[in-house]
């Protein structure tokens, strides 16, 4: 499975670092952020931060 994949079938739950997900999949965060990128570019997913200061990020809701 893709990290694109695993990161798509995750975001569902709720939203998320990229340090999380990096966490999760044993990947490094440099590598999640530039599928993150990718995604966002994509429309699929979007970042915002929070206030402590975390970028995080969740899936766009689908479009109708």
């Amino acid at each position: 499975m893709t990290l694109q994949n695993k990161i798509y079938r995750d975001l569902p739950a709720g939203q998320s670092s990229a340090d999380a997900l990096a966490l999760r999949f044993g990947k490094r965060k440099k590598d999640v952020d530039l599928v993150l990128e990718r995604m966002e570019k994509e429309g699929i997913v979007m970042s915002f931060p929070i206030p402590c200061g975390i970028l995080v990020w969740r899936l766009r809701p689908a479009r109708t």
